[in-house]
């Protein structure tokens, strides 16, 4: 399953709770980087790891590295 913006609402809804988000494994596809001004986020393309908690913002934090993953802005797939 590919979450892109359009998908967020499934995290938000009862089809997805964010409680069952935790711990699931992720690969990033793409990292919304301002319009090619963030050199630092096209690093994390291809990168996978595990959902290790979602902050009040609705933004993913995990194994990946320091930057979180925004379901409304940012492109991932859940792996496992």
């Amino acid at each position: 399953m590919s979450f892109f913006p359009t998908n967020f609402a499934m995290i938000k809804s009862n089809i997805v709770k964010p409680e069952n988000i935790i711990g699931i494994i992720i690969r990033i596809i793409n990292l919304f980087d301002n319009y090619g001004k963030d050199k630092e986020k096209a690093k994390y393309a291809g990168t996978v790891g595990i959902v290790q908690s979602i902050d009040s913002f609705g933004q993913l934090h995990g194994t990946w590295g320091s930057l979180a993953v925004i379901p409304r802005i940012d492109e991932f797939e859940i792996i496992k």
